[in-house]
């Protein structure tokens, strides 16, 4: 299930306090910019637990929530690679005699 879902159906149980909604809005925007802490991820799967009854839910992560400040992993290393080619072409320059 995914966190938004889970952090709406906590919500829309109408018995938590502002800071708590606060902070699960928060957790909810930090897991769809892919920025969610895994202790935060474990509380809503716990609260979620608690307070529906149900047995704990896994929570699915979408794509948007499994990036790093908005790419993925494979465009990480996508990037990583440039960089490394970037940095070979720059030391090869460097070591190649000036004319």
């Amino acid at each position: 299930m995914p966190v938004e879902t889970l952090v709406n159906e906590l919500i829309a149980l109408g018995s938590l306090d502002d800071s708590t909604v606060a902070d699960l809005r928060r957790m909810q925007a930090d897991a769809a910019a892919g920025t969610l802490d895994a202790d935060d991820l474990s509380y809503i799967q716990a609260l979620h637990a608690r307070l529906t009854g149900q047995a704990p839910v896994e929570a699915d992560l979408s794509e948007a929530e499994t990036r790093l400040d908005g790419l993925t992993i494979a465009q990480w290393r996508d990037r990583a690679l440039a960089a490394e080619a970037d940095a070979a072409a720059l030391r090869d320059q460097l070591a190649s005699p000036s004319a």
